[in-house]
């Protein structure tokens, strides 16, 4: 499954294409807290998990941010 995952992510990269690739950990059910913490192309030192909501809510707020183009986003609360 990882090395799918390698090979997947090495087309998204040569694709020419602005894209952005979310890295969450766990998805849970809880409510949207709207407190997560995020890196971009670095390892995230803690978080196993983040709600649904609170994923959404990422991903609705930074839609038109230039900064996560070409990026790996990992998130988590």
């Amino acid at each position: 499954m990882y090395s799918d995952l390698v090979r997947m992510e090495a087309l998204v990269e040569r694709s020419g294409l602005d894209w952005t690739i979310l890295r969450p950990p766990m998805l849970t059910n809880r409510p949207r807290t709207g407190k997560y913490q995020v890196a971009l192309n670095e390892h995230l030192r803690r978080g196993m998990r983040i709600s649904r909501a609170d994923l959404g809510d990422y991903i609705l707020s930074h839609l038109c941010d230039a900064a996560t183009y070409c990026a790996r986003v990992k998130i988590a609360s």
